[in-house]
């Protein structure tokens, strides 16, 4: 069971029913249920995304540059080319 299955499942046991007045109760509870465990974890978060937007950057500016660089140092070093299969 995942940790947010798992969690629910918690807050449903403690809370004493698994019944609802109706499909936005349901989804308030879940919301609070997932707003409170995300604020434990809010600064580890804000750290995960931050390193996920540099990581975003740093691989559109590789796309951009279209590692033509990377491309030429290969082929002036390894002019068959290291795919080549042998014969």
């Amino acid at each position: 069971m995942g940790i947010l299955k798992k969690t629910l499942h918690d807050q449903l046991l403690l809370r004493g029913s698994r019944d609802f007045a109706n499909l936005d109760a349901y989804r308030q509870f879940v919301d609070e249920v997932v707003g409170r465990h995300n604020a434990r974890r809010r600064k580890l978060i804000e750290i995960e995304r931050a390193a996920l937007k540099a990581a975003a950057a740093a691989a559109h500016h590789r796309l951009r540059r279209g590692d033509r660089d990377g491309d030429r140092e290969r082929r002036l070093h390894d002019p068959v080319g290291s795919r080549a299969t042998p014969r």
